[in-house]
């Protein structure tokens, strides 16, 4: 669960950040950008608490979905594995290193270790891109046409239909719709349509 934005933001406020840094800790933006020569270093951090299944395709598409709606293309990507099991964090490394090499992202670092207790394994990935035009969350302005660009809440109900599948049949959930529904997990990029939005949005957010 999130912190109130009361909470958070009294929190962010005895931070401290140099004359580079564009956004820093801030309630609202989903990324920090610091100014890097002429363009901008966009990163972002995101963990992945709430799915056990897919985890290695949450842990490199949430962050670098965050990453493009700056107008930035993802190139780099750290992941911190702490796994329920040796077998986990090899399945999760392989998973982590499969979808970022599809997605052109480069994996620079990070830390894995089974963590002793866990019930299940949990990643936090930072994901990093360079843009030379900038798009904010708080660019958005009255008068602003609002476009989605697939079904609202798809990743929470792939969530769901993959990682409660038993308590969606107990529920009586038709097994053509928890199918459909188990599938809405590859839909969740947003890379695509990020990279045609930014010649032209004000602002952008995604759903992950």
């Amino acid at each position: 669960m999130k912190l109130p934005p009361e909470i958070l933001n009294d929190i962010l406020s005895s931070l401290d950040v140099d004359e580079s840094v564009i956004i820093g800790p801030k309630v609202g933006e989903d990324f920090a950008v610091i100014k890097i020569g002429e363009k901008y270093l966009v990163v972002h951090s995101d963990p992945i608490t709430g799915a056990s299944k897919h985890i290695g395709w949450y842990s490199v598409i949430v962050p670098a979905n965050d990453i493009a709606t700056s107008g930035a293309k993802p190139k780099w990507l750290l992941s911190t594995i702490l796994a329920s099991s040796e077998e986990s964090a090899k399945k999760t490394l392989k998973e982590i290193a499969k979808y970022a090499k599809k997605l052109g992202i480069s994996v620079v670092g990070g830390h894995t270790e089974v963590t002793p207790g866990l019930p299940r394994t949990i990643v936090s990935s930072t994901a990093m891109g360079i843009a030379e035009k900038l798009i904010t969350t708080s660019g958005a302005r009255e008068g602003d046409f609002v476009y989605i660009s697939k079904g609202a809440g798809i990743e929470g109900t792939a969530i769901i239909a993959n990682d409660f599948e038993r308590l969606c049949i107990d529920r009586g959930v038709p097994e053509d719709i928890l199918q459909r529904a188990k599938e809405f997990i590859w839909e969740i990029s947003v890379l695509e349509e990020a990279a045609i939005a930014a010649k032209y949005a004000t602002s952008m957010h995604d759903a992950t």
